[in-house]
C-alpha cells in the first residue's frame, strides 16, 4: 500500500516550483520533496528574447523542465491534480522570474486557447 502525506502540500507546492535566475540566463526548478532534490537548469542565454522564436523556444524549454520536476507525480492516476498542480506553479513561477512581457503575454495566450 503507498501512502502520500498531504499535510504540507500547499507548502511543498509552493516551493516545488521555486525557480531561481542566475547570471540572467538560466532558471533552476527545484524538488525538495523527493528525496535527493530533483532539480533541472533550463538556461537561455543562446536565445534572443526580443524575437518571437526565442520566447516560443524559452517556453517550451520551460515546459519541458517542469514536466521533468513533476514527472514523479505521473506514476499513479490518484496524483493526477497533484502533478497538474506542480507543473503549472512550476511554469507560471518560471514565467514570473524570467520577467518578460513577451514571455508572460505568450504563456497567457496560451493559457486562454486551452479553455
Amino acid at each position: 500500500m503507498s501512502t502520500y502525506n498531504t499535510s504540507n502540500t500547499s507548502n511543498w507546492l509552493c516551493t516545488l516550483a521555486a525557480i531561481a535566475c542566475t547570471l540572467g540566463a538560466s532558471a533552476t526548478f527545484a524538488d525538495p520533496a523527493t528525496e535527493g532534490g530533483k532539480e533541472m537548469t533550463v538556461n537561455y542565454a543562446d536565445l534572443d528574447l526580443s524575437k518571437p522564436a526565442g520566447v516560443e523556444v524559452l517556453y517550451g524549454r520551460i515546459k519541458m523542465a517542469a514536466r521533468n520536476v513533476c514527472s514523479y507525480l505521473e506514476s499513479r492516476p490518484e496524483h493526477k491534480v497533484l502533478w497538474r498542480n506542480c507543473y503549472s506553479e512550476a511554469v507560471a513561477n518560471a514565467i514570473a522570474t524570467v520577467d518578460r512581457p513577451t514571455l508572460t503575454a505568450l504563456h497567457k495566450a496560451s493559457r486562454t486557447a486551452r479553455g
